[in-house]
C-alpha cells in the first residue's frame, strides 16, 4: 500500500488510517454483503477514496503550480502528472482487461469497449445502476470516475488563477 504524502513530503499518517478504513468498508461490503448494518460501507469506502485522492492530487498539482500562467513550466506540470498517471494505472488496468478478455470472462467480451475507453460508469448508467451489471465488472466504474477526473481537473488546478 502506498504511504499517504503531502506533496511537501510531509507524512500524514491520519490519511493511511483514512485510506485502511476505506479498504475495510469495500471488503466488509464485498465479503460480508449480508451484514451491513443499515449502512452501505463499500460505497462509503469508495466515497472515501475518491476524497483522499482529490486531496492529494490537488495537493500535488497545486506544488507543481510554478511561473506565470500558460508558461512551459505549467505545460511540463500537466505533461508530467499525465505521464505518472499513466504509467502507475494504464499497465495493470489494461494487462487486467486483457488477462480477463482471453480467459473468456464473459462480461468483460461483452463491454470490453466501454472499459477500454474508461467508460464503465456511462456503460453501468445505461444498464441501470452497477448493481445490475455482473459483479466481475462492477468494480470498474470507479476506475472511469477517476480517469474522467483526471481529464478536467489537472488543468484547472494549474491553468486557473488562485
Amino acid at each position: 500500500m502506498k504511504i499517504a504524502k503531502l506533496p511537501d513530503g510531509l507524512h500524514m499518517p491520519q490519511l493511511d488510517g483514512l485510506r485502511t478504513l476505506a479498504v475495510a468498508g469495500v471488503v466488509w461490503s464485498h465479503w460480508m454483503g449480508p451484514y451491513q448494518c443499515g449502512f452501505e460501507f463499500g460505497l462509503m469506502g469508495v466515497n472515501l477514496f475518491f476524497v483522499l485522492s482529490g486531496f492529494l492530487i490537488t495537493g500535488i498539482l497545486l506544488e507543481s503550480r510554478q511561473g506565470a500562467p500558460g508558461s512551459p513550466d505549467r505545460w511540463f506540470a500537466i505533461r508530467r502528472f499525465y505521464a505518472r498517471r499513466v504509467l502507475r494505472i494504464f499497465p495493470l488496468f489494461y494487462m487486467t482487461l486483457a488477462l480477463l478478455a482471453l480467459v473468456n470472462v464473459r462480461p468483460i467480451r461483452q463491454t470490453f469497449f466501454w472499459h477500454v475507453s474508461y467508460l464503465s460508469n456511462v456503460y453501468f448508467f445505461r444498464q441501470g445502476g452497477w448493481q445490475v451489471a455482473s459483479s466481475s465488472i462492477s468494480h470498474f466504474w470507479s476506475l472511469a470516475v477517476e480517469e474522467q477526473f483526471y481529464l478536467i481537473w489537472p488543468y484547472l488546478m494549474i491553468f486557473l488563477p488562485i
